[in-house]
């Protein structure tokens, strides 16, 4: 566990939950998912991660293809206290909301389910997209 979710952890008395995040990014896409894991294991402990994997945009067709991640990491926060912090890394890595340009994203870190003994999908629509089946599949079989 990071020091960072442990003070989390030990000032809310809670215990940690594991969510699955999906990161993706289709501009400098290896160094973007580099970086966003560099900050995620500042601010929490990461499980276990899958394999990077290809895709194409699921936005505009001109758009340039995707690198996807799934990252399994442990943290005290629920979903909605989760989501702000992600965000943060996002900004971080350059990304921009609305976007200037919609066929870029430098950086996407989405909380996709959660794995309390049983899968919980809190993204039904990121969870079932296509360019997620491998990095989920691959993260489930290393956990």
């Amino acid at each position: 566990m990071s020091d960072a979710s442990s003070t989390v952890a030990s000032q809310t008395g809670e215990p940690n939950s594991r969510v699955l995040l999906l990161i993706g990014s289709n501009v400098d896409a290896d160094a973007q998912i580099k970086a966003a894991l560099e900050l995620l294991q500042l601010e929490f402990s990461i499980a276990a991660k899958s394999a990077r994997y290809q895709s194409l945009a699921a936005g505009p067709v001109d758009a340039p293809s995707y690198l996807n991640q799934a990252v399994l990491i442990s943290t005290p926060l629920d979903r909605v206290a989760l989501k702000p912090r992600l965000r943060g890394i996002e900004a971080r890595l350059g990304r921009e909301r609305p976007a200037v340009d919609p066929r870029l994203c430098p950086i996407d870190i989405d909380a996709i389910a959660c794995l309390e003994g049983s899968l919980t999908i809190c993204d039904e629509k990121s969870f079932a997209a296509s360019y997620a089946q491998a990095p989920i599949a691959d993260v489930l079989d290393r956990v």
